[in-house]
């Protein structure tokens, strides 16, 4: 059973998809420079490095070089890291999920709104219920970039509901959260229910996010 000090430490943890994700790689790829985790996790360096102090300051990784060292700073979990990583892992990486066409008059619209707002710069939308993923959109040219591991690793982050517990906003009935990697965004809407819906399109499509993560919202309503 988790201690209140490790629920607290894992808590922190899932608030952030880049702490989660850097977390996950030094866990399941040992330790790592900075560079090595942005170039891994499509994160930013700085976005690395900034996730890396926090988890340090909750002493869930080590710094397992000298601290003068400024070059080749190499990272790896704690044995607080290990013990909170035991508890999470089932958590950040066992998503159910399958890839198959929209089958309800709520997925087909909302699968046409994405290709009528993103036309080609839409990636992959799905929707997870608590219990599963369904992917209802998977680009092929996408697909056929990522090996099996980092098609899991980009249905995962895709759905994953954490941080959008607390994300809220006044006079709204539903929650939204948009993430912006190197080579595409990524929006998380959900409402009063359970049902989560998400699309990632490419970084350089402007669109107005509040207005267009209700318009998904009213669909599922």
């Amino acid at each position: 059973m988790a201690s209140g000090d490790d629920h607290g430490r894992e808590t922190f943890v899932l608030r952030s998809d880049c702490r989660a994700d850097v977390l996950t790689h030094l866990a399941t790829e040992g330790p790592a420079t900075p560079t090595q985790i942005a170039e891994d996790t499509e994160y930013r360096q700085p976005h690395v490095s900034r996730a890396l102090t926090q988890l340090r300051d909750r002493d869930l990784i080590d710094l397992l070089v000298p601290e003068e060292q400024h070059r080749g700073r190499r990272y790896g979990l704690s044995e607080t890291g290990e013990t909170v990583w035991d508890q999470l892992r089932d958590g950040i990486n066992n998503v159910e999920w399958t890839v198959e066409p929209p089958t309800t008059d709520a997925e087909r619209e909302f699968v046409s709104l994405l290709r009528e707002e993103f036309g080609e710069d839409l990636r992959m939308a799905g929707t997870y219920d608590g219990d599963s993923v369904r992917v209802l959109y998977a680009d092929q040219d996408v697909l056929d970039t990522y090996s099996d591991t980092e098609l899991e690793r980009a249905i995962e982050r895709l759905v994953q509901k954490y941080s959008l517990e607390d994300v809220s906003f006044p006079r709204a009935n539903f929650r939204f959260e948009m993430k912006m990697f190197e080579e595409f965004s990524l929006l998380r809407i959900r409402d009063g229910s359970e049902l989560q819906a998400s699309v990632s399109f490419c970084s350089d499509h402007d669109i107005r996010v509040p207005a267009f993560a209700r318009q998904i919202s009213g669909i599922f309503d």
